[in-house]
Parts: C-alpha cells; structure tokens; sequence
C-alpha cells in the first residue's frame, strides 16, 4: 500500500523550509526562529523573470474577495513579476510577502497594489514615465477613498498602504506627493505609543525626501530606531538596517550643513552640535565598517560579490566621505579622497561585472544610480567621473524610487564638460574607462568647480526638428569673481 505523502509548503521563511517544518510567517522574522534562537534568514523571492505570461495567465483559486479576471490577472502580474524587482538587490520580502499578506484582508492595501501593478506595466524605461492609466488611477482613488473611511487600522496596515502610496507617486514621478505621503507615515510612525515593525523600513525611507524638497522640520527623526552596540551583523538585512539609521543622521547633517559650506561669510562658523553629530557619526561609520567587515569573513569570497553587499558597501563609502567633508568650505577637499572614489568605482565594476541581468526599467529603494552620480559631480579625476557615467548606463534602473537615471546621466555629462571644458562624445563614454587622455587631465580649479545644483520642472518644448521634446533648467552654482556665489542657468534636454 502506498504510503500517505503530505503536501510539500512553498512558503515559508528559507530557515524553515531547510528544517522542513512549519513556519508562522511573521514578518520580518518568523516567530519560531526567535523563539528557538535561531537567525531567521527571511523569505526569498522567486527569481524576476523566472515566471512566464502562462502561468500568469493560467486561472488561479480565488483567495482574494471579489475581483474580476482583470484585477486577478493584475495581482498576480505584482505578486509575480513586480514584487521581487521593487527591491532591487536588497530583501524583497516586504514586497513579496507583507505586502502579499495585507492586500487579503486590507481593501485599501488591494486597490493601491493593482495601481501599482498596472503603472509598472506601462512604465516606459526609454522615457521614465508611466501612462495616466484611468484603471490604475481609479484604484488608486478607491484604495485612498478606503483609508479615508476605515475604522481605526491597526498602526502598521496604515504604514503598509502608505508605502504602496510612495510607490505609486514614485511610478508616476509626481516629488511631491511621495514626499507628502512619506511625511505623514513618518509623523504617525514617530507619534506612536507601541513599536512598529515597520520602522526600519521608514527609517530608511526618511532620507529620499530631504533630496526631492523635503526639509529637516518636516520629517522628525526617527530617535526610536538608534540600533544597540553591536559585535557583529547576523545579516544583510541587519547590516543594512544599521547603516540606514546613521545614513539617515548623516544627511540631516549635511543639510544643515548647506548654508555653511557655501556662504562667503568668513566668520559664519558651523555650531559646535554640528561638529558634534559629524564626530559621532564619523566614528559609528568606522565602526560599522568595521561589524561588516567580520561579517563578510564569516562568508564566502563569491558571496561578498553580490550586488546587495556591494552597493550597502557603496553606500557607506558615499556617507563617510559626505560626513568628512560637509563642514570644510569649497570643494578642493574632495580631492584628498581619490582612494574612497576609486573604491567606489571598483565596487560598481564588480557588481556590473557578476550581474546575471540587465539594468530594471523601475525599483523602490535607491539603487547605484545615486552613488555613481555623487562620484560624478564630486570626484574631480576625469577618468573616474567618466567610468562612473558610463557604469551608471549599465547598473542603474531607470528610475530608483524619484532618481531619473536619464536626467541624473545628462546633468553628469554637463557639469565634467563645464568642470574640464571639453565636450563628451558617445565615443568616449563607450571606452572602457574614457578616453586614454582622461588619465593624465588636469584637476579643475576651485573657482570652475560647481558648488551645487538644482533643477527647474520639466517643460515641453519644440525642438529644430519640429519634434516634441522635454527639457528643464538646470541652475548651477558657481565661484564669482568676487567670492560670492552665483547662479549659471541653461538648459538641458532630458528627453527626446
């Protein structure tokens, strides 16, 4: 007779699924590794692309009330396709499994995720914009109509469907929007009497704003979340997490920072609270680095090549150099950092070089495309910016939650052309490292090097082939010739 078999579980935490016994699911760790000391090693997405339009397509059992083939069709497109890339290479399973878990039984959360499903599909990475879907805004309208109406959700169903929020404004590149919406989940998550699971997730998300026009007094920090002393990281998640909370510090702190480094006013001096946070936050860096570095001994070579370890290595490199130096005036100081830029560039190399697929065409979190664009306006060695220019075509998504790699790539190729005076071919992009002649090109002085920039909104404008075309402002801040700072303008075609 034919021995009963039991029905194998393909869900679960990765810890579980080894041990081949039951897991609860809780997010971010189950609650039975905790309980039996174990480290729970999350839950892993299926690879992107690993599912065909079949088995997208194919019926499946209704577990979700009263949707039509359509919206059937929609969810599984998200569960499938966009919830594991969303991440990019950082731990998805907020996406593919809390997410999944609150669209069940929240409305709002299920209205907001097929607006997101349907805006991810009409995405376009050739012009980093998604198509004003009426179904997908209509979702959206109901998911916002549901929050409005609901009885008193539970803290962390409120910060679930305002990060769905945050995407979506993210897919539609609407800045202030997904600047208001995360100010409003930071503000309930920082006036809330019990702890959130969802904290380190805006703790991370706390930062994009204070580049997309947010301000240090709207987003409180998030003092609840300063990680204990630790001797070592069990995780790339935890290692990340604890990053994130001084990356947070470290950017308020060059914020604040701002009108110092480029004010002319010799005896305008930063306070000593400033000089203060930079030596703490210079010390959490060494040490952190240092918790990374016994983290990564206890893996394997290959391991530590993966694109998640290399960009959070990425990332700090970018906020010690940021900290270092935000509170010296002018930009010569950069230059005394040639080793760190040349780590960073190695480190993006590398990545490209073990990536098993190409550039995304959307991602949540902020990916390598910032971190290659620092090194573009801020290391003045041409062969390096350059090799940071072209990495970013091969590494970055099209957009990293509001970071346009097109605009981000156009503003870089100006400022090295305004910076060195030359002009930039596609020719010398395409060269593995620039132009031979890059190596040996002078540093540009202090009084051509920019400050800063910001950029106007985009403008639709008729370009000499009579075609319609997108360009914006682009304000530069530079040197007068009488010490003061002032403002170049001209603009920049960001799409075709």
């Amino acid at each position: 007779m034919a021995r009963k078999g039991t029905a194998k579980v393909k869900t679960g935490c990765a810890t579980c699924k080894i041990r081949k016994v039951k897991c609860d699911e809780a997010w971010p760790q189950c609650l039975r590794c905790k309980k039996t000391g174990r480290t729970c090693d999350g839950y892993r997405a299926p690879p992107a692309g690993s599912l065909s339009w079949d088995v997208l397509l194919r019926p499946q059992p209704s577990v979700t009330p009263a949707c039509d083939v359509a919206e059937l069709r929609s969810l599984a497109f998200f569960h499938q396709v966009v919830a594991p890339v969303l991440s990019g290479p950082f731990d998805a399973s907020f996406w593919t499994h809390l997410v999944a878990q609150v669209t069940h039984h929240e409305p709002a959360a299920r209205h907001a995720v097929l607006a997101i499903s349907l805006f991810f599909e009409d995405f376009s990475a050739s012009t980093c914009q998604t198509k004003d879907n009426p179904f997908a805004i209509r979702h959206y309208n109901q998911a916002i109509k549901r929050v409005v109406t609901s009885q008193a959700p539970d803290i962390d169903t409120v910060l679930v469907v305002c990060i769905l929020f945050i995407c979506i404004e993210f897919l539609r590149g609407d800045d202030k929007a997904a600047v208001n919406h995360t100010r409003h989940g930071v503000r309930v998550l920082s006036t809330a009497r019990t702890n959130s699971k969802l904290a380190a997730v805006f703790c991370h998300m706390s930062i994009f704003p204070l580049f997309f026009g947010g301000t240090i007094s709207d987003f409180p920090l998030l003092t609840n979340q300063a990680p204990k002393a630790s001797v070592g990281f069990q995780s790339i998640i935890e290692a990340q997490h604890h990053l994130d909370v001084f990356a947070a510090r470290a950017v308020r702190l060059v914020r604040m920072s701002e009108r110092y480094q480029i004010g002319t006013d010799p005896g305008d001096v930063p306070s000593s609270s400033m000089v203060d946070e930079q030596r703490t936050l210079a010390l959490a860096f060494v040490e952190w680095g240092q918790s990374f570095a016994r983290f990564q001994a206890t893996r394997s070579l290959e391991t530590n090549k993966d694109p998640a370890s290399l960009a959070l290595k990425m990332r700090w490199v970018v906020s010690k150099i940021w900290v270092r130096n935000c509170l010296t005036k002018g930009e010569m100081i950069y230059d005394e950092v040639l080793a760190d830029f040349r780590n960073i560039i190695d480190m993006a190399q590398c990545a490209s070089e073990t990536s098993t697929t190409g550039p995304k065409k959307f991602m949540f979190d902020m990916g390598f495309s910032p971190l290659l664009h620092f090194v573009v306006i801020k290391c003045r060695y041409l062969r390096l910016r350059v090799a940071a220019l072209s990495l970013m075509k091969s590494l970055s998504c099209s957009r990293e939650s509001l970071w346009n790699a097109i605009t981000m790539h156009v503003v870089g190729t100006r400022l090295i052309e305004v910076e060195h005076e030359i002009e930039l071919t596609p020719e010398m992009l395409d060269l593995p490292g620039g132009s031979p002649s890059f190596e040996d090109a002078e540093l540009p002085p202090d009084e051509k090097r920019i400050r800063g920039y910001f950029l106007g909104e985009p403008e639709e404008f008729l370009g000499e082939d009579g075609a319609r075309a997108r360009r914006r402002c682009m304000n530069l801040l530079k040197l007068g010739s009488g010490g003061a700072i002032e403002t170049h303008r001209e603009w920049i075609t960001v799409q075709t």
